[in-house]
């Protein structure tokens, strides 16, 4: 079943064979072959995750990342609510049965247990599958899981590795998730979908810039309260990263750029 074979930093991952796949996905590998595909996040893996670690993997895609950290930690768990996505992570997973503890779930991770619609504005397996965006092709109707409940449920070791990259979901989740596992004190690598909250309210009047202004504020406001309890934060480059940048850039420019998306909070 296999016909992609990815070694990187001496990890081996295995992927389904590309005609049971779409032609995104086995780009998607050949980028992570060659380096081309955030380079950064499996060297911050390498320097965060080992066999003392629980890895946490929200918004796991194809499972590249989750294929690749599982065998650097005691135990991974990933999530991605994407159906779509969802089946071929299947596929990979089954590919790879040297590693034994990965455990994957077709839900979305929340502040409490009930039901989501996640949306895509295509027909899923974009990686753009959100709960937050309004203007969608496609959506289903999936598990919400309680994160921390789950988290203080399963995670059994010395160290707690959260990689969240959930389309825009996380200025939600993280503000209610920290204070409920703060004790174990974990390593978060965040990804943050500025343009996600943007786009949450339409249109160029002044009174829509000025609302759009507003929420995008009191968003990171949040988001970066919440990472205050957390004594080091970097970016992806492992370079020291203020917190109170992300609020002032939000303020002056409306946006971060790229670079600036990703960071990475730890005791």
């Amino acid at each position: 079943m296999t016909d992609i074979t990815i070694q990187l930093h001496g990890i081996t991952i295995h992927a389904a064979k590309s005609e049971e796949s779409p032609e995104y996905f086995r780009e998607h590998w050949e980028d992570i072959q060659s380096g081309k595909y955030e380079p950064e996040t499996f060297e911050m893996f390498n320097r965060y995750v080992d066999a003392k670690t629980t890895f946490i993997d929200l918004g796991a895609y194809a499972g590249g990342t989750s294929l690749y950290s599982a065998q650097l930690a005691a135990e991974a768990f990933a999530f991605e609510p994407d159906p779509v996505v969802f089946k071929y992570l299947q596929q990979n997973v089954s590919c790879n049965p040297q590693i034994k503890n990965l455990h994957i779930y077709n839900q979305a991770a929340g502040t409490q247990e009930g039901v989501v619609h996640i949306k895509s504005t295509a027909s899923g397996g974009n990686a753009g599958s959100s709960i937050m965006i309004n203007d969608f092709k496609s959506s289903w109707e999936v598990k919400l899981i309680d994160l921390a409940k789950f988290i203080n449920e399963n995670h059994k070791v010395e160290k707690l590795f959260l990689k969240i990259d959930i389309e825009g979901y996380e200025y939600e989740l993280v503000k209610q998730l920290v204070p409920r596992i703060i004790q174990h004190k974990p390593t978060i690598f965040l990804s943050m979908h500025p343009q996600i909250i943007a786009n949450s309210i339409k249109g160029n009047s002044i009174m829509n810039k000025v609302k759009r202004r507003l929420k995008m504020i009191k968003a990171h406001k949040e988001l970066t309260d919440a990472l205050a309890a957390f004594p080091h934060a970097t970016n992806c480059l492992n370079q020291p990263y203020a917190l109170q940048y992300i609020n002032s850039k939000i303020r002056s420019a409306g946006m971060l750029a790229d670079v600036e998306k990703d960071i990475l909070v730890r005791f």
